[in-house]
């Protein structure tokens, strides 16, 4: 379990832009509809950026613009090397940092309610009852999440990440990575516990709407509403937000520029909230003067 546990942090990712929302290059036509993938167009080379979710129903498929984007593309790009986090391992790693010390106990930390959410929750998951009674808060917060997205019918194995990274392996596409399995760990781990805490009674009290707006956005390119749900992420959670988004994007952004200046075309798939907002990687890639477009473009009106 550990392995989805990670990745659902990751897709929830505490991401959030503070201040006012923006509209995003090449998204004037609130009319038109959108995918969540963006062109952008450096001085050689183009970059397809593509907002992941990374946990989806059976039922779920990408869209018509990432298909589109994929075929054009030389290689792929993804946030860390999916296969990582198969690695026993790995696991092993993620249980010894995720165990509170001995004689600790999660519940004394959270009120009585939001103990016998969790409580029902393991339950429910066919889980002993006092599961998370022995971890670290982030540890339970990335676990009420993948848990719950679960019950809702959700897996990481039908996410955007997963189906384009095994394609690709398949199809003999590059594959390339911003950042290692273990950095994203680190990053995890430091979560503040105050904001995991809180992470954890929002999902129990709201995770279910927020996961299915989370999905109508993605799926319709509503990259507004995207940062919409941000922004309440970011004003609980503004430590995690700075860590996990702000940071990552702006670290990011030079490798990126890099393969703008190359010949090549390149898919970057992260997950969808590092897109949006004035810290999302598209608006910091128009403010250095490329020009991106959100897919499809409009042509006479009509998609």
């Amino acid at each position: 379990m550990a392995k989805e546990l990670l990745r659902s942090v990751l897709r929830r990712g505490w991401i959030g832009v503070l201040g006012c929302l923006l509209c995003l290059p090449g998204h004037s036509d609130d009319s038109f509809p959108r995918d969540f993938v963006w062109r952008i167009q450096g001085r050689s080379g183009t970059l397809y950026l593509a907002g992941s979710l990374h946990e989806l129903r059976a039922g779920d498929r990408p869209s018509q613009s990432l298909y589109y984007a994929y075929a054009q593309a030389d290689r792929l790009v993804f946030e860390a090397d999916i296969s990582e986090f198969d690695q026993p391992a790995f696991r092993q790693e993620i249980e010894k940092l995720a165990l509170l010390p001995p004689g600790q106990a999660l519940s004394s930390k959270l009120e009585a309610t939001v103990v016998r959410q969790l409580q029902q929750l393991a339950k429910r998951s066919d889980l002993p009852s006092d599961t998370f009674d022995r971890y670290r808060p982030w540890y339970v917060a990335s676990s009420v999440g993948s848990l719950m997205l679960t019950e809702l019918g959700y897996d990481e194995t039908h996410g955007i990440d997963r189906y384009f990274f095994d394609r690709a392996r398949r199809e003999r596409k590059g594959l390339l990575f911003l950042e290692t399995g273990q950095q994203q760990l680190a990053l995890i781990a430091q979560i503040p516990e105050r904001e995991a805490i809180e992470s954890i009674s929002q999902d129990l009290k709201d995770g279910e709407a927020s996961a299915r707006e989370l999905v109508r956005c993605w799926s319709e390119g509503d990259a507004l509403g995207m940062e919409r749900l941000n922004q309440e992420d970011a004003r609980s959670q503004p430590v995690s937000y700075r860590r996990l988004l702000v940071d990552r994007n702006r670290a990011w952004i030079p490798q990126l520029e890099s393969w703008l200046n190359e010949t090549n075309r390149t898919l970057v798939i992260v997950g969808a909230g590092h897109l949006v907002g004035t810290n999302g990687l598209v608006q910091l890639l128009s403010s250095r003067g490329y020009s991106t477009v959100q897919l499809p473009e409009a042509v006479s009106g009509k998609r």
